[in-house]
């Protein structure tokens, strides 16, 4: 299997673990801000660059409204890690 066959198989299983996480626990749970991140990175490996930052915003937006997560959680550093991913491959692009 091709490097662009396996990014694509695991960004449909992403798609498919973040649409379960909705499904039963909801948008603003820990568990469901994680799988978007990784559904971000899924992107971000096909080179769907504004399609990543958009997903990654919205992990890391959902993540500052959660109580539990402060700066050291590993969750909110890897979505913090993905966002400097995409700063990086685009220049001028910003996720904060």
């Amino acid at each position: 299997m091709t490097i662009l066959l396996m990014a694509i198989a695991a960004s449909a299983s992403a798609q498919n673990a973040y649409d379960a996480h909705l499904r039963i626990l909801g948008e603003e749970h820990p568990d469901s801000l994680s799988a978007l991140n990784y559904l971000g990175e899924c992107y971000l490996n096909l080179g769907e660059i504004t399609r990543a930052r958009e997903l990654v915003q919205c992990a890391l937006d959902g993540a500052r409204e959660i109580v539990i997560f402060n700066k050291k959680d590993a969750f909110f550093e890897r979505t913090l890690a993905t966002a400097e991913k995409i700063k990086n491959a685009v220049q001028n692009c910003v996720v904060n």
